[in-house]
């Protein structure tokens, strides 16, 4: 019997050049001289592993954004995140088990979803570049190093709209949960908030972002939301080493890149653009911080650190109310004169290490 034709076209030999470097020889990345390396392999194999690969990397719909992103629904086991080696064997966790999270009246809140929404079964990626960048960050935050075992983290984050000229840097507001660290080479670090990142996404809006470095089977959930909280996703306890059963530190705070690449001092603001003591709506903020140590039940944080390493670009400062418990107040102009910005929002941001409410 005739194999089927098939037309090699530039996305199926940029998609056969990524297999091939998984085999570490790229240099020789055509069919042919695969099966002169793979004798057992027939062109029909090759061919036909290809047309998976492409497959599995098709969206099964694409959403055009109001706001000009583009949104592709993937199959869930066929999202990118499932291709790293330590989830090979890996089962997904479609929701969170036994917490507070739940799913209300937050549903449909992003903007893509005024065009429509993912069919059953995919989930939603926005189609992007990967960004790399050279480390040159500031930072302003708060922070507490747990005396027992860290399960999670909830705080209310300010949203506004810094004023980030060189398209290469950003501005971001963010929770960190950590263990390990850079000096022993074992820092686990997941993180989340919002961000103004122009060559990243294409404008200077503020974007919800998560970030992560590289016997208990937990994973570590996402959840945002204003007075409910949506599962947003989570990361799988098999990319972590240090921070595989538990975190040691939580940060909370604000962090800068600025590059300076075009050698003016452009405008990279943090926050609101201005420092803290202009305090309420005037300065960004983050309240309602809470911890979960024992028994993995948030509870409030009573005191924390405070970390600002150009205070005269950048500061953070305590403050205490009924409404917000103990809080703080950070951000700043940075290079450049102070312009103001308007707010945005404020949302709650979740960390949930479910696998311990497994075992409690």
């Amino acid at each position: 019997m005739t194999a089927p034709w098939l037309r090699w076209t530039t996305t199926l030999h940029a998609c056969f050049v990524h297999a091939i470097e998984l085999f570490g020889v790229l240099e020789r990345a055509t069919p042919k001289s695969v099966l002169e390396l793979v004798k057992y392999l027939t062109l029909v194999h090759v061919l036909m592993s290809i047309c998976v690969t492409v497959a599995m990397s098709t969206p099964v719909l694409t959403i055009n954004s109001p706001d000009g992103d583009l949104i592709d629904c993937m199959k869930i086991n066929d999202q990118q995140a499932l291709q790293h080696p330590l989830l090979k064997h890996h089962k997904i966790q479609e929701t969170p088990t036994g917490h507070m999270v739940q799913k209300g009246e937050n549903s449909g809140w992003q903007v893509w979803h005024r065009s429509g929404a993912c069919p059953r079964g995919s989930i939603p990626v926005r189609r992007s570049e990967d960004t790399i960048f050279q480390k040159n960050e500031t930072y302003a935050i708060a922070y507490v190093k747990g005396k027992r075992k860290i399960y999670g983290t909830k705080a209310t984050i300010n949203v506004w709209d810094p004023i980030v000229e060189a398209s290469g840097d950003f501005s971001l507001a963010q929770i960190w949960v950590a263990s390990g660290s850079y000096e022993t080479n074992d820092l686990n670090t997941i993180e989340a908030g919002w961000q103004v990142f122009p060559s990243k996404y294409g404008d200077a809006q503020p974007r919800v972002f998560t970030y992560w470095t590289d016997p208990i089977s937990g994973n570590w959930w996402l959840a945002i939301g204003v007075d409910t909280f949506e599962p947003v996703g989570y990361w799988p306890a098999e990319l972590f080493t240090t921070m595989s059963d538990h975190a040691t530190m939580v940060e909370w705070g604000g962090e800068i890149l600025y590059r300076n690449t075009s050698g003016l001092s452009t405008i990279t603001q943090m926050g609101s653009g201005e420092f803290p003591e202009k305090g309420y709506r005037k300065s960004a903020y983050f309240c309602n911080l809470n911890v979960a140590e024992e028994h993995n039940s948030l509870q409030p944080v009573e005191d924390f650190n405070l970390q600002a390493d150009h205070e005269e670009l950048y500061t953070i400062m305590k403050s205490n109310t009924e409404a917000c418990g103990n809080h703080f107040y950070f951000g700043g102009p940075g290079h450049g004169p102070v312009r103001s910005t308007a707010v945005r929002a404020a949302a709650t941001f979740v960390f949930l290490f479910s696998a311990v409410l497994l075992v409690l």
